[in-house]
């Protein structure tokens, strides 16, 4: 009875020992991967233009979503996103005759990111990843002026206030959407670490430049692959 169990056990073990040789962490064949993600960071929305100088602020900022990729071969993967993000930026107008204005915008919008992944070594936990990155705004707010500020511009101009002037005008171009008022193409660098084969941690920057004002962000994220 003892030298069966002990047979049992053995042969369990060598199972063991087997799958986990196999695991995905080692594979090498193309397949596909599906995973989800969570972040959070600091951005400077960009789609804004003034009619007077102004300065911009970094806001927090978070986003969400799920990520399916595709093996290519060792070290070499493909992924896309689509991903949900609250954004936001402080501005304050500047004017030498009348008083500074100071005001902050937010925005809710879909990221669908392309992303070419390249590992930095040979355990695979560290990757360099690039590639196009698409936004679509689904809603902007808090744009307006405040009443202090409509009031102290009186005052100073003796004039009333003219929100034509003060209010900033948003951009709709580029890529449009169904229900969705306009997008931009960027573009987006990142690292990922990946300690173990369901978990990464991937820092994130993305650029848009086509606006006047261009869009900024960094996200730190965490991943966990199905």
């Amino acid at each position: 009875m003892k030298k069966t169990i002990i047979i049992l056990l053995v042969t369990t073990m060598n199972m063991w020992v087997e799958v986990n040789a196999q695991s995905p962490k080692t594979t090498t064949k193309p397949h596909f991967w599906l995973g989800a993600k969570l972040g959070i960071g600091t951005a400077r929305d960009g789609s804004l233009v003034f009619s007077t100088p102004a300065s911009f602020t970094y806001k927090p900022s978070f986003n969400g979503g799920l990520a399916l990729g595709y093996h290519l071969k060792k070290g070499v993967s493909i992924e896309v996103d689509a991903l949900y993000s609250y954004k936001g930026v402080g501005f304050q107008i500047f004017n030498p005759s009348l008083p500074d204005i100071y005001a902050s915008k937010t925005s809710h919008n879909i990221e669908v990111p392309l992303l070419l992944s390249f590992a930095l070594d040979k355990k695979e936990k560290f990757f360099l990843q690039a590639g196009p990155h698409l936004q679509a705004q689904l809603s902007q707010s808090g744009t307006n002026v405040t009443e202090e500020d409509k009031k102290a511009i009186e005052a100073f101009t003796k004039q009333p206030y003219n929100p034509a002037f003060y209010n900033p005008v948003y951009i709709n171009t580029g890529v449009v959407l169904p229900s969705i008022s306009g997008g931009e193409v960027g573009f987006a660098l990142g690292v990922l670490y990946k300690p173990k084969p369901k978990f990464g941690i991937d820092l994130r920057y993305v650029g848009i430049t086509k606006y006047r004002y261009s869009e900024r962000s960094f996200m730190l994220s965490g991943n966990y692959y199905f």
